[in-house]
């Protein structure tokens, strides 16, 4: 039998619904805050809106046995009949052939191809074609490779597409800063290094390949991060960054190896690269990039997915 609510106890739990509720509108893909208000539409037995919300949280991560297990321990059967749960991914080292098909599956070949073409030919315009891919196509890939990373961090198993003009801010501005933010947090005593190496003492110096390593180790955990809370500034929580890599250190460990792997088999194959070819160069340059990066992206949404309940960071405000 459910316990009677204190008038005061409403009132707290009404003023959480408020501050959720107002927090969601500005975030409306943040998992943690969909989680939140859905217990606390429970507790005040408001069951078809807690539902509603649940159910928006899976549709984000359809994987995430917390919320699968709030559901199912909270609702009937009946209330649950339309709800399809899905069992987790296999771990990307188990299944390496489907790990190098991640990138084919469905249309995604279309998507590399796509865009292996357009930047060959940014690539290759006279006099501006540096400025041109800069500027332009390395934003929109980016992007393209957050909304996998966000995209795989759910569990889904078929390369998004590309992202969409009509709304530049969020599928492509915003992402690109997000991962410039994030590099610079991981990385910006090697950034410093690069500007200002004539006035760095050797002190300095000396801890340039440590500070490399931490960004090595550092970055992955940022990146997926900022793809599951949707909020610029979390690489900036180091304590709790350093302590969930601590919680998954295992997981973590194969993760990086396996990413630092394909950068450098990236690097290696663009030393032979024929870019004396106009167009065809720069072409299997941008088919190699781009798969080699997706294949990262996905290895991280999966590290997420793997450790869902134990990244316990992303329920934070």
């Amino acid at each position: 039998m459910k316990q009677e609510l204190t008038q005061d106890a409403i009132e707290k739990l009404q003023l959480k619904y408020g501050f959720y509720f107002t927090e969601l509108n500005e975030h409306p893909q943040a998992l943690h805050l969909l989680i939140k208000l859905a217990d606390t539409c429970l507790a005040l037995d408001k069951r078809k809106e807690a539902l509603l919300y649940y159910k928006k949280a899976l549709g984000i991560n359809p994987t995430d046995e917390h919320i699968i297990s709030l559901m199912q321990n909270n609702f009937s059967t009946e209330e649950l009949k339309d709800v399809v749960f899905v069992s987790k991914p296999k771990p990307f080292w188990s299944d390496f052939r489907a790990l190098c098909q991640y990138p084919l599956k469905k249309n995604g070949w279309l998507a590399v191809f796509g865009g292996a073409l357009l930047g060959a030919v940014f690539s290759s315009m006279p006099l501006v074609g540096g400025f041109v891919t800069v500027v332009f196509f390395l934003p929109y890939v980016f992007a393209f490779l957050y909304a996998i990373l966000k995209a795989s961090s759910k569990g889904d198993a078929v390369l998004p597409g590309w992202p969409d003009f009509a709304d530049i801010w969020n599928e492509i501005i915003r992402p690109y800063v997000m991962i410039l933010v994030t590099c610079a947090t991981s990385f910006w005593p090697i950034i410093i290094y690069w500007f200002l190496d004539a006035y760095l003492d050797i002190h300095f110096r000396i801890l340039i390949p440590i500070r490399l390593v931490f960004g090595i180790i550092y970055l992955p955990i940022s990146l997926i991060a900022i793809a599951v809370y949707d909020r610029i500034l979390t690489a900036l929580q180091f304590r709790l960054l350093l302590t969930s890599i601590w919680k998954i250190r295992n997981h973590y460990l194969i993760a990086v190896v396996a990413c630092v792997c394909f950068i450098g088999l990236e690097w290696l194959l663009t030393l032979f690269m024929p870019y004396y070819l106009i167009l065809i160069g720069p072409f299997i340059f941008w088919i190699v990039a781009l798969y080699l990066s997706i294949i990262i992206m996905y290895i991280l949404g999966n590290l997420y997915v793997l450790n869902k309940e134990r990244l316990d960071m992303f329920y934070w405000v």
